[in-house]
């Protein structure tokens, strides 16, 4: 039987800190969480967008940017150096890169 799996976000704050723990590149995680909360955002606005036919109310620039951002940051955090250029000004100032 499967379970569904946690909420993005949840395993963004607290699974994520557990599997790069001993990594450098992710010292500044913690710094991201006013950018994190775009995540939940994202989701809400895609659940009453796919769910109740209702606009969004974020800004889906906002919301690309973040998915980006995370996307390299994963890069980065498999060794993938090249990746800290290609996030957004702000997350790369919260992860001090």
């Amino acid at each position: 039987m499967f379970s569904p799996s946690p909420p993005l976000l949840k395993m963004l704050r607290d699974y994520l800190p557990q599997l790069h723990r001993d990594n450098p590149s992710f010292t500044n995680w913690k710094d991201t969480k006013k950018l994190l909360n775009k995540v939940n955002s994202f989701t809400e606005d895609r659940n009453r967008l796919a769910h109740r036919g209702e606009a969004i109310v974020g800004f889906l620039n906002e919301y690309l940017t973040i998915t980006s951002d995370l996307l390299y940051a994963f890069d980065v955090f498999e060794g993938h150096e090249w990746a800290k250029a290609k996030v957004s000004p702000s997350f790369r100032a919260a992860m001090k890169w």
